[in-house]
């Protein structure tokens, strides 16, 4: 979650509004990305519920750094 957020936040930063949400989707798909990947390898266990904190944290990293 807080890597995710952070990965979302930073962009918020320096960047304009349909850069850092375009990267904000690329962050999100990249971690959907990973969780199918831990189904090939073993000791790891593919679930939705990563995929969702890990969107939470995406989400969470661009309110936080929304100009208010």
């Amino acid at each position: 979650f807080t890597a995710y957020a952070v990965l979302a936040f930073l962009p918020t930063l320096h960047e304009r509004r349909p850069t850092f949400v375009g990267i904000a989707l690329g962050i999100i798909a990249m971690g959907v990305c990973l969780e199918f990947g831990q189904r090939l390898s073993e000791g790891r266990f593919f679930e939705i519920g990563d995929m969702a904190a890990n969107t939470g944290g995406v989400l969470t990293g661009l309110i936080l750094g929304l100009p208010s």
